[in-house]
């Protein structure tokens, strides 16, 4: 009987630990050049609420040619010291998806080229918290 009892007290607790909102895919894909975008698609493993999550486009200060793993490492290093601090590299953008919702659209204003990151802290409907980032490269309209 105890066996049993901790079984599945650690099955539960095992899945429980899953229970986060991660992204599954992204319009743009993370690390693509891409034609300036009119917004962001991100779809999640599980519903966000909007309205307790953050959401924060900024022009990184790297060359647009830059690899990706710069432009990575870049908004990492955004992301873990000046996320949420209203930077002067924000781009003002406005989130279409309210309430709960695993999809959040972000419309964008329009965007020079350049190199680009979008951060997020979101909170699932379930209480969990995660954060993480897409980064890509708008391209000259020329080319």
């Amino acid at each position: 009987m105890t066996k049993l009892l901790l079984s599945l007290m650690l099955l539960i607790s095992v899945q429980s630990g899953f229970a986060h909102a991660f992204l599954e895919a992204s319009t743009p894909e993370n690390g693509t050049t891409i034609d300036a975008p009119e917004q962001i698609v991100l779809t999640f493993g599980e519903a966000v609420e909007t309205m307790f999550s953050v959401f924060e486009l900024h022009l990184l200060d790297v060359p647009a040619d830059a690899e990706p793993d710069v432009l990575a490492a870049t908004a990492k290093g955004m992301m873990m010291t000046h996320f949420n601090l209203g930077l002067d590299s924000m781009i003002e953008t406005t989130t279409a998806t309210e309430g709960q919702s695993a999809e959040v659209v972000l419309e964008l204003p329009d965007l020079e080229p350049g190199a680009y990151a979008l951060l997020w802290r979101i909170l699932s409907v379930d209480t969990h918290t995660s954060q993480d980032f897409i980064t890509f490269v708008v391209q000259d309209a020329a080319q």
